[in-house]
């Protein structure tokens, strides 16, 4: 941790830097990267998320991702939502067994009190940033830090850089986002993962994403 600390202090000598050297699990660049390090199942998921990213840049999805930060969340959510199914569905083809089914597998049911604390953390955070109060900010995830620590989790490192990297997939801990949730509740709508694939592949900016959303949610209204 020394080198990763190293850099991390010389990016920080710029003004108004957070800086944090943290570990990938993959990288969609083509052919995508994907670490070994993780269980096999993970890197099924992972290996799932980065196709995923390959296919939708051919997209408007995917080309318009950093057109603003919310299509940056959505694709990087909408790759972990259906890479964590089609790497299970993977994982259990390869003769494996699953103990969770996908969907209920979230951060949140699996590590409630990381994730309370963590999103907790997050919403004062950005409060404090919001006002202004900078130092406030910094001390006080200092001490969010020092507590978790003292919990038994091995996080190295909690700053701004920490959120504004984790806050990308807003069903982390570190998102305040709700667009996880919305795109959880659009897979729910199709019968198939084929069709949500394509479905939201088309999906060119944020307002087209709550058209599809509410289109879904008044076609299953008027159905039910």
């Amino acid at each position: 941790w020394s080198e990763r600390a190293e850099i991390e202090n010389r990016a920080e000598l710029y003004e108004n830097t957070s800086a944090l050297v943290d570990d990938l699990a993959g990288l969609g660049t083509y052919p995508a990267i994907v670490s070994d390090k993780d269980s096999l199942r993970q890197i099924m998921r992972t290996a799932a998320h980065e196709w995923l990213h390959n296919y939708w840049i051919m997209k408007p999805l995917g080309r318009n991702m950093w057109d603003s930060q919310n299509m940056q969340i959505l694709n990087e959510t909408a790759a972990d939502l259906v890479g964590n199914e089609l790497g299970d569905e993977a994982f259990t083809i390869l003769g494996n067994d699953i103990e969770n089914a996908y969907k209920y597998d979230t951060f949140s049911s699996s590590n409630p009190h990381l994730f309370t604390i963590l999103r907790e953390t997050r919403i004062n955070v950005e409060e404090m940033l919001k006002n202004g109060n900078i130092e406030e900010a910094e001390k006080y995830m200092r001490k969010q830090l020092w507590n978790l620590k003292l919990g038994g989790y091995n996080i190295r490192k909690l700053n701004q850089a920490y959120f504004a990297f984790r806050g990308n997939y807003a069903e982390g801990p570190a998102s305040i986002s709700p667009i996880g949730s919305d795109l959880r509740e659009l897979r729910d709508y199709y019968s198939t993962l084929g069709e949500f694939i394509e479905s939201v592949s088309k999906i060119g900016n944020f307002e087209q994403f709550h058209y599809l959303l509410n289109l879904k949610r008044k076609e299953y209204f008027l159905n039910s």
